[in-house]
């Protein structure tokens, strides 16, 4: 009797297995019908620094809005860095399918979530040319994943396999909650980044990223089989991180309005921001903890502008209360100046020494773009003079102390031998004027410059400062050399 029983609850289970299966493959089937026309391939081309060559990059990118907008979480290589190994790309890609094309330039990007913008461009089909559908992925505003619980990773497969739609189904093991953002997730499995997740109730709920945390080795694990491949889920030794999964609601505002991330960042002009700890708190009289306290406001900023002063605590945004009682969450009042729009105004309530002791001011503060950044500017090269000059950005001239209102040029190199090494220019210094003409920026650089070689001045004189010194450095070019070639 009880191995009859045993035997039967065997059966029944095994029944139950083969039924969760199928339910599970049909999921699986309606999830690639309802959102692998959403998902594309992005191949472009990133020529080397060097000139020696350039490298091919292929990443998966998700159509999300009817005219043409396509999301990829591969920031660096859609946009590296200006100074990195690689030239901006000029042209992608976009590929929906075998023999289905078409081209797209890059947009945006948001550095804080690693995304990245493309368009779509629209062009005339030529004659049997197949035009793309654009069918912009459908998300649900998912807030969180449960610990176990299973997802569907949605991709395309390679140029080989004609770039068919494919999967992989997946498990979250653990759920990594954070001080400051919205948690992590560590799953089964490794993860493409730019795929959409869908649950198992065939709902698109987020895209994978591509901020890796750190994921613990897992045992066990299973098999599925579905038209004819299998997968394998969990086992073995696990990898040691995994990509960070963006949910709905982590990316609620971006889709609402993705050219809102298209914009520069604000900035308010503040360094040495601390956080009201409770001590902190206790020793400047305020009766309770949370708040920033301002460091050093920097000059000709939007908050030196507004009248915010060094060591201003400041309690409220536009009426509301700022809740950052510990450093970890400073990243909180960064992410929402950096959100503000260029333009609008911001009302900080603040509270400062007095002559009684500490006073409440409300100081609006019209909010600003940040400054372009120095690594965000590309040298010049002036060949026949053998130099390498660049705009000067505001973070240099706080690096190196120098007066905010320094113009002209910042050489960043000097050929050995050249006419501007024989001048006596080195690299650091600053151009702010040629043969007695005044140089405020790049462009009147570049059209003095361009009149000197063809008025073929006799002695060519640069104003420079180094150092804090001004200097006149000059050379007599051998213009024949140069007739030569």
């Amino acid at each position: 009797m009880k191995t009859g029983w045993l035997r039967t609850v065997t059966v029944l289970a095994v029944l139950a297995s083969s039924a969760r299966a199928d339910d599970k493959q049909e999921v699986i089937l309606q999830a690639l019908r309802d959102h692998a026309d959403s998902i594309v391939t992005v191949e472009f081309e990133c020529k080397q620094t060097d000139g020696k060559g350039a490298n091919k990059f292929t990443v998966t990118g998700v159509v999300i809005d009817a005219e043409g907008l396509v999301m990829v979480t591969t920031v660096s290589q859609v946009d590296p860095p200006i100074g990195g190994p690689h030239q901006k790309p000029e042209e992608f890609e976009i590929i929906f399918g075998k023999d289905i094309k078409a081209k797209a330039t890059f947009l945006g990007k948001d550095e804080e979530l690693n995304l990245a913008l493309l368009k779509i461009k629209k062009e005339e089909p030529k004659e049997g040319e197949q035009v793309p559908v654009l069918k912009p992925l459908e998300l649900k505003k998912t807030a969180a994943l449960g610990q176990a619980e299973e997802i569907l990773i949605l991709d395309r497969l390679s140029k080989s396999s004609d770039y068919k739609p494919t999967y992989e189904l997946m498990r979250v093991t653990a759920v990594v909650e954070k001080p400051a953002g919205p948690p992590e997730y560590l799953v089964t499995g490794s993860l493409s980044a730019g795929c959409p997740v869908v649950n198992m109730k065939g709902e698109a709920i987020g895209f994978v990223g591509r901020e890796a945390v750190e994921r613990p080795a897992d045992s066990g694990g299973q098999t599925v089989t579905f038209q004819g491949r299998t997968f394998r889920v969990g086992g073995g030794r696990a990898r040691p991180a995994s990509p960070r999964i963006l949910l709905g609601s982590d990316l609620a505002e971006f889709l609402a309005d993705p050219s809102k991330f298209l914009r520069r960042k604000c900035w308010l002009g503040v360094r040495g921001l601390q956080a009201l700890t409770k001590d902190l708190a206790k020793e400047f009289g305020v009766d309770e903890k949370g708040g920033v306290l301002l460091g050093e406001v920097l000059e000709q900023s939007p908050a030196a502008r507004a009248g915010l002063r060094d060591g201003d605590i400041l309690r409220r945004i536009d009426g509301e209360r700022v809740t950052i009682d510990d450093d970890k969450d400073l990243e909180k009042f960064t992410k929402r100046i950096q959100r503000a729009t260029a333009g609008a105004t911001v009302v900080f309530e603040v509270l400062r020494a007095g002559k009684d002791g500490l006073e409440k001011a409300e100081v609006p503060v019209a909010m600003e773009e940040e400054p372009t950044q120095e690594y965000e500017v590309q040298d010049w090269e002036e060949k026949l003079f053998a130099l390498r000059v660049k705009p000067i950005t505001r973070d240099f001239l706080d690096r190196e102390h120098l007066p905010l209102e320094t113009t002209g040029v910042r050489v960043s190199q000097v050929e050995s031998a050249g006419w501007a090494q024989l001048a006596g220019l080195r690299a650091g210094d600053i151009i702010h004027g040629v043969v007695l003409k005044k140089v405020t920026n790049l462009e009147e650089f570049k059209a003095i410059m361009a009149q000197v070689i063809q008025d073929e001045d006799e002695e060519v004189c640069f104003n420079a400062i180094r150092g804090g010194k001004n200097l006149f450095l000059c050379v007599r070019p051998q213009w024949e050399l140069k007739r030569k070639d």
